[in-house]
């Protein structure tokens, strides 16, 4: 299923007015993914090795303003694709590896592509806690019923919701 971060994404994504495209490892991942949150796109990155034109024919070749990947590894070139002028690709996960082999750069400047990224493991609890009211007072919500090892999510986390399983999300403005 995917992530609960990648859920959470595509929700933020609709609640600031943005169309997003969602990318899954897995046609199940797609369906259950459909179910729970309404992307516009729902793409499946593993199987369809079309996706970045899927994403360029979707966004009438303007390409993406944003790229939140969790991903990293090969898929960071096929994120540049994505992007439109004056894009930004935010690494915020290495699902694959964080090493990234024969990458053409040139889109960065030809874009003017801002590369970034960002975690929450390193900060403290009272940073982590900064960021959460503004995220419960949107309209965001996640079903946690799916289950892990036998146990519902939520209690297999101890109620926390973290980590990420394989979902890209790409928003933009519409």
């Amino acid at each position: 299923m995917p992530g609960a971060v990648g859920l959470m994404l595509v929700q933020a994504g609709r609640e600031l007015g943005c169309k997003v495209i969602a990318l899954v490892g897995s046609p199940d991942k797609i369906a259950w993914g459909r179910q729970q949150v309404q992307a516009d796109l729902w793409l499946d990155y593993r199987a369809d090795k079309e996706w970045p034109k899927k994403v360029k024919a979707f966004t009438g070749g303007k390409g993406v303003n944003l790229v939140l990947d969790m991903v990293g590894g090969p898929y960071v070139q096929r994120n540049m694709e994505c992007a439109g002028m004056d894009g930004r690709l935010v690494q915020i996960a290495f699902l694959k590896e964080n090493k990234i082999a024969d990458v053409d750069a040139m889109p960065i400047m030809l874009k003017r592509l801002t590369l970034t990224g960002s975690t929450l493991r390193p900060r403290t609890v009272e940073q982590k806690a900064a960021i959460a009211p503004p995220l419960a007072s949107a309209s965001i919500a996640l079903n946690t019923s799916c289950m892990y090892g036998g146990q519902a999510l939520g209690a297999a986390l101890g109620g926390a919701l973290i980590g990420a399983f394989g979902m890209g999300v790409l928003p933009w403005a519409a």
